[in-house]
């Protein structure tokens, strides 16, 4: 009985030799195989992808915040400071609203942009091409978020990642107007209501009407500027590298993946040539080759 190590042996130096008598196959289809490949990846149309980062964005103190912070401050109640971390998915998904992506396609006219040659492309398909061409990523352990932008013009790709951080800081400043908005607005309905209908006691309404129209008076100086900052890291700059195609990868998938197959069909026909010179089963391949004939 032949010890294992010599078995094994021999069983390397048969898988060996089958591959030695189907080399033109094992290695001449990796070979086309990575031929192809390179040939396709050269006819692929190169992309850039340019990046921008910037941390979440954060509230620069309002006056009636700053007034709240105060008054919080004076009762020994810790004021507010900055926006937690899971707040980024909240801003990540604004940059990729429909607000933010149709803003952006009309000032880069990203609708013929990306519809060349289709007829009927719609805004649709537009926000359609957008994603696919931008991606938005929030990091919860650094609160950067990131925007993506791959295209054939590798300017115009950083052109269009930078102008995401100007469209976003736009929608933040229209909000946080909004609501400074609706704050004087509540405060003034309280101001009014006290006028038409006084308190019993003066001292208590005209400590309550002071505190009424400093923070009415807030919300107003709140409403003539812009309250939100975005902090920006990295402007995004025009890529000298492409990004796509990969072409080692490519190649390399290709050549592994021919070399996969060469070797499979080359033990495919190592074993039905076997099978056909093995007595027992060439009645068998006899009656397989006349029922294809249809004899």
């Amino acid at each position: 009985m032949m010890p294992e190590a010599e078995e094994d042996s021999i069983s390397l130096l048969d898988l060996l030799t089958v591959l030695g008598r189907e080399k033109w196959l094992f290695l001449g289809l990796p070979t086309l195989a990575v031929l192809i490949a390179v040939v396709v990846s050269l006819q692929l149309t190169p992309k850039f992808t340019a990046k921008a980062v910037l941390v979440i964005p954060s509230r620069t103190p309002s006056a009636s915040s700053a007034l709240a912070d105060q008054l919080a401050g004076a009762s020994g109640i810790g004021g507010f400071s900055g926006l937690s971390g899971g707040q980024g998915a909240m801003y990540a998904a604004m940059m990729e609203s429909n607000t933010v992506r149709m803003d952006l396609a009309r000032r880069f006219k990203l609708k013929e942009h990306y519809g060349k040659g289709h007829a009927d492309f719609n805004d649709d398909d537009m926000l359609k091409a957008m994603k696919g061409h931008i991606k938005v990523t929030n990091d919860a352990k650094t609160s950067f978020i990131s925007v993506e932008v791959e295209d054939e013009v590798p300017q115009f790709a950083a052109e269009l990642a930078n102008a995401h951080l100007e469209a976003m800081r736009d929608l933040l400043n229209r909000m946080s107007a909004t609501e400074a908005e609706q704050r004087s607005h509540f405060f003034l309905q309280q101001i009014e209501a006290i006028e038409h209908r006084p308190l019993r006691d003066p001292q208590v309404q005209t400590g309550l009407m002071a505190g009424l129209i400093r923070q009415y008076e807030g919300a107003r100086m709140d409403q003539a500027r812009n309250a939100m900052v975005l902090h920006v890291v990295d402007l995004a700059t025009a890529p000298e590298r492409r990004s796509y195609p990969k072409r080692s990868l490519i190649v390399g998938i290709s050549g592994l993946g021919g070399l996969f197959l060469g070797a499979l069909l080359a033990f495919m026909r190592h074993a039905i040539r076997k099978s056909r010179r093995n007595p027992l089963t060439q009645d068998a391949w006899r009656s397989l080759g006349q029922a294809w004939r249809g004899k």
